[in-house]
């Protein structure tokens, strides 16, 4: 066996382990990034890893009935539409806007039209105890601020 054939003898190991150490290597790559560093491919799943907070708040359009019953509106009458996150924005912005009293209004004026039993309408802010929200079974607002009311013609 000449040196070129004890050389060639010797390498077949070397692919396998340069493999296997890039694997390794790209495997481990993630873990040398900031926790707040997130991307495709190679997701750290920063939404269920990173501290949530502990409350959090919604602002709802709420219809309040002749005896004092409340029902929280649906998003085709609080916001215009039936995607309940686009009714939401559509409030926080025009609370965000300074036009609470408007758009109570035209919730009022949709409101008027499909709810007779209604008589007023509420903007709310609802703040909830996360953990407590989600082990009841009608969880209850730990604060509540009334933002904008106006009655139902």
């Amino acid at each position: 066996m000449d040196g070129d054939d004890a050389t060639r003898a010797r390498r077949p190991w070397r692919w396998p382990v340069v493999v296997a150490t890039v694997a390794v290597l790209a495997a481990l790559w993630p873990l040398t990034r900031s926790l707040r560093h997130d991307s495709f491919p190679l997701s750290n799943y920063p939404m269920f890893t990173s501290d949530q907070p502990e409350v959090t708040s919604f602002v709802r359009a709420v219809g309040v009935r002749g005896d004092g019953t409340e029902d929280v509106l649906p998003p085709m009458l609080a916001g215009g539409t039936v995607e309940v996150i686009h009714a939401n924005r559509t409030l926080n912005r025009a609370l965000r806007d300074g036009r609470g009293d408007e758009m109570c209004a035209e919730i009022a004026d949709r409101v008027g039209r499909d709810r007779p039993e209604i008589v007023t309408v509420l903007i709310v802010t609802e703040t909830y105890d996360v953990v407590e929200a989600l082990r009841a079974h009608e969880p209850v607002p730990v604060d509540r601020t009334v933002r904008a009311e106006c009655p139902v013609a």
